[in-house]
């Protein structure tokens, strides 16, 4: 059975089906979040880490202590660690353009036939991992742009800020 709620109906839904408790955040600021700032089952999907009760005739099914404000609480950790995996992601990116056009101007190649080859390197050796589908030349690109060296299948990480330079710890 699918529910179409609006807010309003959702905030009754969890008061009323799920014991969830509106104690730290009352029901029209719970209405005007799931409106404007976040879905219903996104927050919903939060509420999994808390405990059901199980017994027929006890509320079976719904939340032991939740209170709705621990799931926007969670939300906003969720959209934190969102933010900052992009901004890294954005960076490691940024970082490798640059270290494959420095490794294309060293080797005195065109940084678009490095690329190509690169990307048909990657191609025929599926699998490999990364360490493996980054060399090219006498250069290895991830190692030398992303780590200290791979010590026991794990890199100890050198990326902390945006300008390569920087986070490769050199002056500039």
């Amino acid at each position: 059975m699918h529910l179409n709620l609006n807010a309003a109906d959702q905030v009754a839904y969890l008061r009323d089906k799920k014991d969830v408790a509106f104690n730290l955040m009352d029901e029209e600021a719970a209405v005007r979040f799931l409106s404007n700032r976040n879905y219903f089952f996104k927050l919903k999907a939060f509420a999994k880490n808390y405990e059901k009760r199980f017994k027929e005739g006890d509320g079976k099914g719904s939340y032991i202590g939740l209170e709705f404000a621990y799931l926007v609480e969670l939300s906003r950790v969720d959209r934190q660690l969102r933010d900052l995996v992009l901004h890294l992601t954005l960076d490691i990116e940024h970082c490798l353009k640059v270290r494959i056009n420095r490794g294309a101007m060293a080797e005195g190649c065109d940084p678009c036939e490095l690329a190509e080859k690169y990307l048909d390197y990657s191609r025929s050796n599926k699998g490999t991992g990364v360490q493996d589908g980054c060399r090219w030349g006498k250069q290895d690109l991830c190692q030398d742009t992303f780590c200290d060296g791979w010590r026991g299948g794990r890199a100890r990480s050198r990326i902390g800020g945006r300008d390569c330079k920087r986070a490769r710890g050199v002056a500039g």
